[in-house]
């Protein structure tokens, strides 16, 4: 009896400190009574300003503030569990090496280039962060810094396997600037099946892109257990409509898996942006989460790579590429040109197209001339739609004398013939044709085995014949090497 006595005490104590270990003390800080100074119990603050609240809680009369001001000069602003560095003992850090943090955040405020941060970091036996593992990181979301709003999060992390890894810190910190509230954090080794709305996606059918299309919700289970029966729902412009109705029935979602809500849609999608949006709900009909994608065009303007230096005289087709990335029609999608002195439009091939559906492209195109010769000229390209703002694009040119150089001689010299300026040996030939202002373009030749070729250019040498000079030196050094 005595024995049986003994060995059920064993499993009430055993089952007690599982218990507290799956149990984060003072989770919401509510217990100040001075066990860990003058901070809340089974916490302390890192660096400045880390304090209790009491006038933005979540639950309870207290809560967690992180405040870090511009220019703070402290290296960390933020929390942990309290311990003793290099006691051996972990305090109230968590023994456990698997599992969920969870916690609820408001972010009142964070700079431009600024993180709000919640570690999880994998601590030593000594306990420091010394195991060469990396931290477990969550970032909230910048769309909710400044919404006024409590916020849940789900922190999942996974030492079990690295010996090195004796306890488990847990770290909200401020990176650069802001202001933050935490509130009722937790620990569970599982956490319950959890929905989320992940990417929205609209697949435009063949042939008729912008007027029919398949709108696909990802519908996420990021808990660890199967989640059974839920409906995804799609809330659509009064213009468009779902073949096979609004709601789509889930019967089940695997944990760590998804499955997909899809809506074959129809109806003119030309607007400059509209909103559907994407509802789930649990087997109740009560809304879990809900999500907003845009409806809109997206315009996109790209030159191709052309030749910037031309001769005096020459004329070029100056294209554009109209794309359109996004999830509806570009309507009257237009170019304009415009260029300073030396450059003239001869003719336009197309400068406009009434419609852009979504995934396609048209090109728009002009005639140009080098009318006159100039250093440097800038045309300037602006491509507008009825339903996207305006796009700019610009390339420069150069137009220099059509005169023609002579043809290599193959000896080593240097002279002025047909308007060009010329150094060149056996193997190099380096032409610079006098322009208007200057000379330029320059013109590199090699001699290989097929003859002599073109190797490269360069859009001018500059006025000072005293470059030629030193580009001849080099040469002469380079061919005697």
């Amino acid at each position: 009896m005595k024995k049986l006595f003994v060995m059920l005490i064993g499993l009430f104590v055993l089952a007690a400190a599982a218990l507290a270990d799956d149990t984060m003390t003072n989770p919401g800080f509510e217990m100040v009574t001075g066990l860990h100074g003058t901070f809340a119990d089974s916490w302390s603050g890192v660096g400045n300003v880390c304090e209790i609240s009491v006038t933005e809680v979540h639950s309870g009369t207290r809560s967690c503030r992180l405040y870090r001001a511009p220019g703070e000069p402290a290296t960390e602003t933020g929390l942990n569990r309290w311990y003793i560095d290099g006691s051996g003992q972990g305090g109230a850090m968590l023994s456990k090496t698997k599992g969920w943090i969870s916690f609820y955040y408001k972010a009142i405020s964070s700079g431009q280039d600024s993180i709000l941060h919640m570690y999880v970091i994998p601590m030593s036996s000594t306990p420091r962060e010394n195991t060469g593992e990396q931290r477990t990181d969550f970032q909230v979301p910048r769309v909710h810094i400044g919404d006024g709003q409590w916020h849940q999060a789900w922190v999942k992390y996974d030492y079990s396997s690295v010996s090195a890894v004796a306890w488990i810190q847990i770290s909200p910190r401020v990176i650069g600037e802001g202001e933050i509230f935490f509130d009722d954090f937790g620990y569970t080794l599982y956490r319950p099946a959890a929905l989320q709305i992940g990417d929205i996606t609209v697949f435009e059918s063949v042939s008729y892109a912008g007027d029919s299309g398949t709108i696909q919700a990802e519908i996420e289970n990021i808990g660890d257990y199967y989640y059974y029966n839920c409906y995804a729902e799609i809330s659509l412009p009064p213009y468009l409509h779902s073949q096979s109705g609004d709601t789509v029935y889930l019967s089940s979602i695997p944990n760590s898996s998804s499955r997909n809500a899809s809506w074959l849609v129809y109806g003119n999608r030309d607007q400059a942006v509209d909103t559907v949006v994407v509802t789930i709900k649990n087997s109740s009909r009560i809304i879990i989460e809900t999500k907003t994608f845009l409806l809109k065009p997206v315009m996109q303007a790209s030159i191709p790579s052309m030749g910037s230096m031309l001769e005096q005289g020459e004329t070029l087709i100056f294209s554009c590429a109209v794309l359109n990335t996004g999830s509806a029609k570009l309507i009257a999608a237009a170019g304009a040109i415009s260029s300073g002195p030396g450059i003239q439009v001869e003719s336009v091939i197309c400068s406009s197209v009434p419609v852009i559906p979504p995934g396609e492209a048209e090109t728009l195109s002009w005639v140009l001339k080098a009318a006159s010769q100039t250093p440097y000229v800038t045309v300037s390209l602006c491509v507008s739609a009825a339903n996207h703002d305006t796009l700019y694009c610009q390339v420069q040119f150069q137009v220099c004398s059509n005169s023609v150089p002579p043809a290599p001689s193959g000896l080593l010299g240097a002279k002025v013939e047909n308007g060009a300026a010329v150094l060149e040996n056996q193997k190099v030939y380096i032409s610079f044709v006098r322009s208007d202002f200057g000379y330029g373009i320059s013109e590199l030749k090699m001699n290989s085995s097929s003859g002599w070729i073109t190797a490269g250019k360069m859009p001018d040498l500059g006025e000072n014949n005293i470059y030629i000079l030193r580009y001849h030196a080099v040469i002469r050094r380079v061919c005697r090497t």
